[in-house]
């Protein structure tokens, strides 16, 4: 069941969806463009839902004016009374959050408010709810979302301050889901599984919210969770149209304190801080602390540690705000050793002339010249700012006892008859006073004693109540503790406590100690040493304040002031920040002459703690000469990166010294034996799990990003002994890290910074961060006072400020916009913004010039012969014109509607299934853009094959079933098929019936072959016929005779089921070929080639499945007869002579001659196509003959002539 509550966030903040609806009219543009007010109305669940309570924080954080609407009943049948949303064309809300779900609503609650979004052109953000069908999602299930869920395509062209993860922490639950198919919903934020937690919903025409651009998130969250933090300036843009009131930046300062001096070091064989003073650490055992030499020198940064910090900036682009003790730099151990700062320089402030003493020689004092001379050296790389001259403290220099009243022995307790005495100590949330003085009494049996004092005094400075109304960043106690001891002794006890009045109005206090409690831990301060100092109570007298002036060092405020402010100017700080101070541990801030002090030192900015005061203010008071001086705060975020840790084993040792509970082991490889020393409270939980480096930086760098997330402008502050190396160590051969652990820190902190935004940090110093806040504080007054308005009308944003005095607004405009024809603000997260000054009576208007970006989806559907409406949208300033190119189907036309839309509708014609690929374009004054769109028209699906399929008992086979319809339908077969015969659906609207029929199977089977896609489906019968085989024969003659150089064809013929192939074994002619015509016939065609005459044996073979057979051929080939002998002879007289006539041809040619031969020769034919003319010539003379050659293929005759000679 959904619940309120929870947290987190994801998703981001999607671009329009093409919404796909049944034909409608598009609504006329209005002839008056809407005025919007820049205001948020935010329905919400009340103070007790975290997502309500989470949107209040990031707009009152951001500054965005909003008005809360608090919904009341049970869900699913809340109501909500809104408040009034427009007056004609003038609405008064230009973007609406459901901090929840708009589910939870009773039926028609918000029917108003639909209609006013339609209307205006609002955008609607729901909150929290669970996935609706409504909306385009269907729930996939519910629980923890864990892991990083990733931001779509969509969502960062929305978001383009960030990258695309969005990491889940721990308490996280959600809704994941899946898009309704078809549904005009665009997917925003999708976990590992790839499903939607988050999306935006584009409401087609018909809905009641038509137009409106809704996102949902399904998963919860609240203020502090990092999506919550990641997404919400984004999704305030986004609901907003980027045009706003209010601004974030993702800032981030560093301050590093005590520069120039060394601070004391840990023990981790004592787990205390032996060196520290004033007073001891009260976590040293007896005789350690306070004593220097039991623990490790005090350390202090060298001259490789400025140039490693130096080169490190430059890497990470970050530039370290440095707090600095001049004093360091101008003492020395001998005056061999002194540095090259100029440590006798002067300045005048006001008037004041400070000169700094000189060099300063203490043989115990390290040698740092070769640090303070590079840091000098590199001073351009850092920012500046006094830590005052010697880090004195500047607050009340002389404490008193609590004063109390006599103690009065009474009846009606507990206690046990005896003497007892009693201590009563002024109690802040950091520190006591000193107790007041021991005071003995005696009771009676079942006795009680009554304690009385008056209000703590502070020697003219603020009051308890004062002072908890300035410093309320901590979680203790404000007020008064009564400890008991038995008489004469000095183990105090603490046995009640007294809240003081904090309206101040109470005078006295008392306490009567019935013995009810036994007595606990002892008081926090003694005597000599208050704990409460930062900041104090029980001062003893206004002279015991530090005073404001004085004329030599360490003796007043404005000369621990003046002497730093000397040594910047003479020294050439550059980026010194003048008029900004952070006193030594923040001390003497509440002193009754910190205002004067301030006033004649120009200090306008002052560092304080932010876990004690995390709220800026002010500082008020005139100088020495009258001028008046108002000082604001800069609260400054410490962390558990320790001021005497400088290297990761003392820090882990001290983090789980103050974490690990007491008996379990911290695991100190070094000092195995060592315990934590935790005590659980109700503000603090004790681990038994030791931290790691790893742990540590993931604690501490989230703690970090958390502020930088929140846009807070707060600095953090460390100290310069997180400033030394060197970075790793190692031991037994194992490397590891080691020192610089404060850029260790920041480092893994911009690690993830980085994977998240394309947004830079914004880098902040002290007087930045005063500003800033001053800024926020004073425009959530006008904001109050509703004395500045703001709206937009076709692109124009006018900000008006009807009050007395000027008024610094913060702006969000869209990238583009202007202002009298300049650019206007920064650019930041994909917007302009800027705090930007309004004078008292006066307006700016800002000119919103944004190019086109095509919001819709990237594809469309429609269905041939139904009426379809689909809506292109657009954003831009002014409102850009549409085109789309491409081919479109008949029936179907795009019409730009003049407003930033266009719509694409039209009833498909019939056959005009298929995809159509457009292309879209957006253009205004300030550009164009175009996206891709893809138009499906569905078909109904038909079946286009034969009716009939022919098949044959043992012979493999196929038969293609296609079809038409779009998109290609699935396809299915019934009926029964003979055995060995199958149907598959090639999955691309065709089908295929294969196999090879079994014997016996013969006959006809009429089967239903049916297509079926999302916009229909068709059957059609398929009658399959199977055919009994039989074996082949050859039936053509087998002999053939052709004729050499005369074309002819001789046809084969076969019988058998199936047709059998045909092929011819043997030499052939040249000039002839056999061909299988496929058709159980083949041809022997061709021309035989001159001189191919003879007989040619053939082998034909007819082949089916059931077997084969053969005939033999005799192809013979004719040729014409040609005599290829002389036509002349010549023989000798009474010499023997023999002549051979040739021919060539087939059949072999018969010879014969005709004339006569002289005597002595005869004329003799072969057998072979010859014959020859032989004998013994008896006569003299040329004889003339005739040759004959004849055959079946022709006869042929020559002139032959037989010369007779001597």
């Amino acid at each position: 069941m959904l619940k309120r509550g929870a947290r987190w966030f994801a998703a981001g903040v999607a671009a329009l969806t093409l919404a796909a609806t049944a034909q409608a009219v598009v609504p006329a543009v209005a002839a008056t463009p809407p005025q919007l007010d820049l205001k948020v109305l935010l329905i919400g669940g009340g103070s007790g839902d975290p997502t309500t309570t989470a949107w209040q924080n990031a707009l009152d954080t951001e500054g965005v004016p909003y008005t809360l609407a608090t919904s009341s009943g049970a869900i699913g049948s809340e109501t909500v009374s809104l408040p009034a949303l427009s007056s004609g064309t003038h609405g008064y809300y230009n973007g609406v959050v459901i901090a929840d779900s708009p589910s939870f609503f009773t039926a028609g609650q918000l029917s108003g408010l639909d209609s006013y979004e339609s209307s205006f052109g609002v955008r609607q953000l729901d909150g929290y709810m669970y996935p609706s069908a409504a909306l385009g999602m269907t729930a996939a299930g519910s629980g923890s979302v864990t892991g990083t869920a990733q931001l779509t395509a969509p969502a960062l062209a929305q978001l383009p301050e960030l990258k695309g993860p969005v990491p889940f922490e721990s308490g996280s639950y959600g809704y994941p889901a899946t898009p309704v198919a078809g549904a005009p919903v665009t997917p925003w934020l999708q976990n590992p599984a790839g499903q939607t937690l988050a999306s935006v919903y584009q409401h087609p025409s018909t809905d009641p919210q038509a137009g409106v651009s809704e996102l949902s998130l399904t998963f919860n969250y609240n203020s502090t969770m990092l999506p919550w933090l990641l997404l919400s300036p984004g999704l305030i843009n986004w609901v907003t149209q980027n045009t706003h009131l209010g601004l974030y930046r993702n800032y981030f300062g560093q301050d590093v304190d005590d520069l120039f001096i060394a601070d004391n070091e840990w023990s981790r064989q004592y787990q205390c801080t032996p060196g520290a003073t004033d007073p001891n650490d009260v976590l040293c055992p007896a005789g350690v602390g306070g004593n220097a030499a039991d623990g490790p020198p005090d350390e202090q940064m060298s001259a490789a540690d400025v140039d490693y910090v130096a080169n490190w900036e430059k890497q990470s682009g970050i530039k370290l705000e440095l707090a600095f003790n001049a004093i360091g730099a101008c003492t020395a151990p001998s005056t061999t050793t002194t540095s090259k700062a100029n440590c006798s320089g002067s300045t005048t402030v006001n008037g004041n002339t400070f000169t700094d003493p000189g060099q300063t020689v203490d043989s115990g004092y390290p040698d740092d010249s070769a640090f303070v001379n590079e840091l000098l050296t590199q001073q351009g790389a850092f920012d500046w700012i006094t830590h005052t001259w010697s880090h004195m403290y500047l607050g009340c220099q002389v404490g008193g006892p609590q004063p109390a009243n006599a103690l009065a022995a009474g009846a009606g307790g507990s206690l046990a008859a005896g003497g007892y005495s009693y201590e009563v100590t002024a109690a802040t949330a950091y520190g006591e006073s000193e107790p007041s003085t021991p005071q003995q009494v005696t009771v009676g049996a079942n006795g009680s004693v009554s304690l009385s004092w008056p209000d703590a005094p502070n020697g003219g400075g603020p009051s308890l109540a004062k002072l908890e109304s300035e410093y309320f960043g901590g979680t203790g106690f404000w007020g008064y503790n009564v400890y008991r001891a038995p008489a004469g002794s000095t183990d105090f006890g603490l046995v009640g406590q007294v809240k003081e009045d904090p309206t101040g109005a109470a005078t006295s206090y008392s306490f009567t100690d019935t013995g009810a409690t036994s007595p606990g831990g002892g008081p926090g301060s003694t005597s000599n040493f208050p704990t409460a100092t930062d900041p104090g109570i029980g001062c003893s007298s206004a002279a015991a304040w530090l005073p404001a002036t004085s004329t030599k060092p360490d003796s007043s405020i404005e000369q621990e002031i003046g002497l730093d402010d000397a040594f910047a100017v003479n020294n050439g700080l550059t980026n010194y920040s003048t008029g900004s101070l952070v006193t030594g541990e923040h001390s003497g801030l509440e002193s009754p002459t910190m205002p004067q002090s301030m006033a004649d030192m120009g200090i306008k900015v002052f560092g304080t703690d932010a876990s004690r005061q995390p709220q800026s203010y002010t500082i008020a008071g005139n100088s020495a000469t009258g001028a008046s001086n108002t000082a604001v705060s800069a609260p400054r975020y410490p962390s558990n990166i320790y001021y005497n840790a400088g290297n990761w084993p003392d820090e882990l040792s001290e983090y789980n010294t103050a974490y690990v509970a007491q008996g379990s082991s911290m695991g100190d490889p070094l000092y195995p034996s060592e315990n934590g020393k935790c005590v659980s409270t109700p503000s603090t939980t004790c681990t038994t799990t030791p931290a790691t480096e790893a742990t540590v930086l993931a604690s501490e760098s989230r703690i970090m990003l958390g502020h930088v997330l929140a846009d807070d402008p707060r600095m953090n502050y460390a100290h310069q002994t997180n400033l030394i190396g060197p970075a790793t160590q190692t031991v037994n051969g194992v490397t590891s890290d080691y020192g610089y652990t404060l850029l260790t820190l920041i480092n893994n902190m911009q690690a993830q910074y980085n994977s998240w935004y394309t947004a830079p940090l914004t880098q902040t110093n002290d007087a930045s961060t005063a500003q800033t806040l001053g800024e926020s504080a004073a425009w959530a007054s006008a904001e109050q006072a509703g004395t500045v308005t703001a709206s937009v009308q076709n692109g124009a944003v006018v900000i008006a400020n009807s009050g007395g005095g000027s008024t610094t607004v913060p702006v969000t405009v869209p990238a583009g916009t202007t202002v009298n024809g300049a650019a206007f603000g920064q650019s930041y997260g994909g917007t302009l913004s800027a705090w930007t000054p309004i004078g008292a009576g006066a307006s700016t208007t800002l000119t919103i010039n944004v190019p086109p970006l095509l919001t819709s989806s990237a594809t469309a559907a429609a269905t041939v012969g139904a009426a379809f409406s689909t809506t292109v949208t657009a954003t831009g300033t002014p409102a850009p014109a549409l085109t789309a190119s491409g081919n479109l189907p008949g029936g179907v036309t795009f019409t730009d509607n003049g407003n930033g839309t266009a719509t694409l509708a039209g009833t498909p014609a019939a056959g005009s299934g298929g995809s159509y690929p457009l292309t879209i374009t957006a253009g205004n004054a300030s550009g164009s853009v175009t996206q891709n769109l893809t138009l499906t028209v569905a078909q109904q699906p038909a079946v286009t094959s034969a009716a009939t399929a022919a098949f044959t008992t043992g012979t493999a086979g196929t038969f293609a079933v296609t079809t038409s319809g779009y998109p290609a339908p699935a396809l299915t077969e019934s009926g029964t098929l003979p055995s060995g015969l199958s149907f598959k659906d090639n999955g691309d609207g065709t089908g295929t019936l294969a196999g090879t029929p079994a014997a016996g199977t013969a006959g006809g089977y009429p089967v239903t072959i049916t297509a079926a896609n999302g916009a229909g489906s068709s059957s059609a019968q398929v009658n399959v016929t199977v055919t009994q085989s039989t074996g082949p024969a050859v039936t053509s003659a087998s002999a053939t005779t052709l004729t050499a150089g005369t074309a002819a064809s001789f046809s084969v013929t076969a019988t058998g089921y199936p047709t059998p192939s045909l092929k011819a074994a043997g030499a052939l002619p040249a000039g002839v070929s056999f061909k299988d015509n496929g058709n159980g016939t083949g041809s022997l065609t061709g021309t035989p080639a001159a001189n191919s005459g003879g007989v040619y044996p053939l082998t034909l073979t007819a082949t089916n499945p059931v077997g084969a057979a053969t005939q033999a051929l005799a192809l013979t080939v004719d040729q014409a007869p040609a005599i290829t002998s002389k036509s002349s002879a010549t023989a000798f007289l009474l010499i023997p002579f023999s002549y051979t006539i040739t021919t060539t041809g087939f059949p072999s040619a018969v010879l014969s001659e005709s004339g006569t031969l002289p005597a002595g020769l005869k004329f003799t034919p072969g057998s072979n196509g010859t014959a020859t003319i032989s004998g013994s010539e008896l006569a003299l003379g040329a004889f003339h003959l005739t040759i004959t050659a004849k055959s079946a293929a022709g006869t042929v005759t020559q002139p032959f002539t037989l010369y007779a000679t001597l």
